[in-house]
């Protein structure tokens, strides 16, 4: 991974993380915010575990530390975005899963050995609000 881009995704993630503008605008949807956040979150998570992943054809120097800094880097912003996820309320049923998205990369269970038997039952909320039970979300 170039240096270069991975700084320019930071860049653009941390100045997303920045207030939307209240200029005016057309009336936006009630969880606009919560949506940007998600989506911002969701990214965030795709290319740190891609960037991970990569680590490990990376012989040790380096490219290899500029790459792990780039991820902490990253999961910094993460860590941001979800809590001010965390602290929207939603407003609709799309909100909720909107925050659903993010809570279901938290508590996957199959990205541990061991999960706890609380993460079982948010995931179980998680996988309900979005469908993935069979439902109709």
């Amino acid at each position: 991974m170039r240096r270069s881009s991975s700084r320019r995704s930071i860049v653009a993630a941390a100045a997303a993380l920045a207030p939307a503008a209240t200029a005016a605008q057309p009336v936006a949807h009630p969880d606009a915010e919560l949506f940007r956040l998600r989506d911002l979150c969701m990214d965030l998570h795709r290319a740190t575990d891609a960037d991970t992943e990569l680590t490990d054809t990376i012989p040790y120097g380096p490219r290899r530390e500029a790459l792990w800094q780039s991820i902490h880097a990253r999961v910094s912003l993460w860590h941001e975005a979800k809590a001010r996820l965390a602290q929207l309320p939603a407003r609709t049923l799309d909100g909720l899963r909107a925050k659903a998205a993010v809570l279901r990369t938290i508590v996957d269970p199959g990205e541990c050995n061991n999960p706890h038997p609380d993460d079982e039952l948010a995931w179980s909320l998680c996988r309900d609000l979005l469908g993935l039970n069979g439902g109709s979300a």
